[in-house]
């Protein structure tokens, strides 16, 4: 039995690595560069593209020989940007990454999920729940993710479809991001965390080893959400 997670080397995505290996599940662990995760008892790095269909034919054998279970795209890129400044390359390569990546990976992997009944999780985002100004593309990315989630499990079979919406979660994607949207604002980036984290009832920011959990969670047995929103209580589904 195993796992795949996708952008393995990022912060969520070593978290999924984390919480799924600590539980003795052989994981893939694909990301474009995944030497960082050589030498892991249990971990199988896969570096790679996920455009590449060669990367793809090879996950589909991985697959094949571990006996996959279930899913955890875990990659993506930030598309932070005002309105007119979202060029057609820069609104394709977002989308491209974090949207058309993730029906062409389950094509991949498809059957043999289909044979073990598995899992399809995909980590979506907060920005999924809700439109954010300044941040359309990405917005329109992890829209993309739910609504395709929603619809194929919907239509019911054998694998189950789950996305997980993380809120603002300690990691270099979003840190990134929020220097962008602190500038914006005349602010420093300690000032834009500290009232960024106001509405957000648990007081602070999501870590990523509770994004593990969550995907760790939707990976179990039994009836689970469709849509797992975990915002610390920040935008609710």
């Amino acid at each position: 039995m195993s796992v795949l997670v996708t952008g393995a080397a990022g912060a969520i995505g070593s978290a999924c690595v984390d919480a799924f290996a600590s539980h003795g599940i052989e994981v893939l662990a694909q990301d474009l560069d995944a030497s960082s995760l050589e030498g892991r008892e249990g971990v199988t790095p896969i570096s790679g593209n996920l455009q590449d269909p060669g990367v793809l034919a090879r996950i589909g054998e991985l697959a094949e020989q571990t006996r996959l279970t279930a899913v955890v795209v875990a990659h993506g890129i930030a598309g932070s940007s005002a309105l007119p400044d979202c060029t057609e390359e820069f609104t394709d390569r977002v989308l491209r990454i974090n949207w058309s990546t993730i029906p062409a990976l389950f094509d991949a992997v498809e059957t043999t999920l289909t044979r073990n009944q598995g899992k399809y999780i995909a980590v979506a985002s907060q920005a999924a729940l809700g439109g954010e100004s300044e941040n359309i593309v990405y917005c329109a990315s992890k829209f993309a993710i739910n609504g395709w989630i929603q619809a194929k499990q919907d239509l019911g079979g054998p694998i189950s479809f789950h996305s997980i919406c993380p809120g603002a979660t300690n990691s270099p994607l979003l840190m990134k991001a929020q220097k962008q949207f602190a500038a914006a604002a005349g602010q420093t980036p300690e000032e834009y965390y500290t009232q960024r984290a106001k509405p957000i009832s648990l007081g602070r920011y999501g870590e990523p080893r509770e994004m593990g959990a969550a995907a760790y969670y939707l990976s179990q047995p039994g009836p689970k959400p469709t849509i797992l929103p975990v915002t610390g209580g920040d935008v609710l589904l």
